[in-house]
């Protein structure tokens, strides 16, 4: 995404915590809207120094500072296989060559 996103946009893809304004699917075309609504819900704050417990739904965060059980589901490892397909194939579409 850094490759690709100029970073105000990235930010604005990758940004989700307490406070800011949601992902809004009315600003993108719907592929665009399809493809990284689910990227940007993967970004959800998680703060394991601050006491958060780990959450048992799909996250970037989490998945990497969080390790156990709970993160590592099968159901979440759907999760991110689709993320990353569908993230992947955006790019091998959109991209010009």
């Amino acid at each position: 995404m850094r490759a690709h996103f100029k970073e105000p946009d990235r930010k604005k893809l990758t940004s989700n915590r307490k406070g800011q304004a949601n992902f809004d699917l009315n600003d993108y075309q719907i592929r665009v809207a399809l493809t990284f609504a689910p990227v940007w819900y993967a970004h959800a704050e998680y703060w394991p120094k601050n006491g958060d417990p780990i959450p048992c739904v799909f996250g970037r965060h989490p998945s990497a500072h969080g390790v156990s059980r709970t993160q590592y589901s099968r159901i979440n490892a759907v999760y991110g296989l689709m993320l990353v397909t569908s993230v992947l194939k955006f790019f091998d579409v959109e991209l010009k060559r």
